[in-house]
């Protein structure tokens, strides 16, 4: 054992870090030098999904009409090109590929293919508001993991899934 992240490079493959007795890091020297150095540059706020799709402007108003996203198209008129949509915490990029076809994954492995994964809170009401207006690929149940979720395919292929842990 030793105090000393240099002393550990020098005489180790692999390193644990340990505190209050519990291990909060392991990996070789140089990884975890990288991590350290990393945590002083700025912080990580958030992901967005970024979908490529053949039009923007029909995919952000199926967003607006069908699951109340709100957006800013790019430019200011269509053909947009880019699309940043949002709704509460979530936000989902839109890219414009002429004339691009997402291929079909969800039946590649056993319990799909997901694009997003949005956890929710009302997540029963909102399959309620839902169901009828989107193509539902899985109708709202319980995991065995405890989340309730449900399943919609976008007009593009992209498989966004809603999810709420409720105890």
């Amino acid at each position: 054992t030793t105090q000393y992240l240099e002393e550990a490079d020098v005489l180790a493959d692999r390193v644990g870090i340990i505190d209050h007795g519990r291990i909060v890091a392991e990996g070789t020297p140089e990884v975890l030098k990288a991590a350290k150095k990393m945590n002083k540059v700025g912080s990580y706020g958030s992901i967005a999904p970024v979908f490529l799709v053949a039009n923007v402007g029909a995919t952000f108003r199926w967003y607006q009409s069908k699951l109340g996203f709100g957006g800013d198209p790019f430019p200011s008129t269509e053909p947009y090109v880019f699309a940043i949509l949002f709704r509460d915490q979530i936000e989902i990029m839109l890219q414009r590929l002429e004339n691009y076809q997402k291929p079909d994954e969800y039946d590649h492995r056993a319990g799909g293919v997901w694009n997003a994964y949005i956890r929710t809170s009302g997540v029963k009401d909102l399959y309620e508001a839902v169901k009828n207006e989107v193509t539902i690929i899985q109708p709202l149940r319980q995991q065995p993991y405890g989340a309730w979720e449900f399943e919609v395919r976008d007009p593009n292929g992209y498989v966004l899934v809603f999810s709420e842990i409720r105890e």
